[in-house]
């Protein structure tokens, strides 16, 4: 998936919040697909300020995020608390990556 080898690497314990699942279908996402690629190597980092009404327990966030898969199938997950912040829209051919996500080098 995504050309990256997960075997052998221990599963992220990650959080998807309410928001995150009612994306997951109509983005083209499974919950198993998240929690694979959560488990990969980081392609890109990136921040998660969301402000207290977009977080499930009302406090704000100010937090590093790390990126994992590519441009056009990615997800977001913030680095302290593990919750799922962004999944790309793999249905989209139009879909334009996050602009606060800084890639890494694939060279």
């Amino acid at each position: 998936m995504f050309g990256l080898n997960c075997e052998n690497k221990k599963e992220r314990e990650i959080i998807i919040d309410d928001k995150i699942r009612r994306q997951m279908d109509e983005r083209g996402w499974s919950e198993e697909e998240i929690r694979l690629l959560a488990s990969s190597d980081a392609t890109g980092a990136s921040i998660d300020r969301r402000s207290p009404n977009k977080t499930s327990d009302g406090l704000g966030r100010n937090d590093t995020a790390s990126v994992f898969g590519n441009d056009t199938a990615y997800i977001v997950v913030n680095d302290r608390t593990n919750e799922v912040v962004q999944i790309s829209d793999k249905n989209d051919t139009n879909w334009i990556a996050d602009s606060r996500i800084n890639w890494f080098d694939k060279s």
